[in-house]
């Protein structure tokens, strides 16, 4: 089975835990960028990220869609003002539903 992994805040962390989904939590923003690393660097198929998280580090992300296997999706967070997430949920289930 693939590795799963949500890089999110606190707040949304407990949305996440419920599914009972492996979460880290980004206490404090400069840690957001290790945390991603390290996902990478133990082999993770598919790294789920907050808004407000990934804000930080999106030169990394887009490094890592180019050069890795992994799926990296921005998704939204609680109380996100961004709307990046859903966009990137809503090309997501047109590229697999089709619709």
């Amino acid at each position: 089975m693939d590795k799963v992994l949500f890089i999110t805040d606190q707040d949304s962390a407990e949305v996440f835990m419920l599914l009972d989904q492996l979460v880290r939590i980004v206490h404090d923003p400069g840690e957001t960028e290790a945390m991603f690393t390290d996902a990478l660097r133990e082999g993770y198929s598919i790294i789920f990220i907050t808004e407000s998280e990934a804000a930080a580090i999106q030169r990394q992300i887009a490094k890592a869609r180019q050069g890795s296997p992994t799926i990296v999706m921005v998704i939204p967070g609680m109380g996100s003002s961004r709307d990046t997430g859903m966009r990137q949920l809503q090309a997501l289930r047109k590229s697999v539903t089709g619709m």
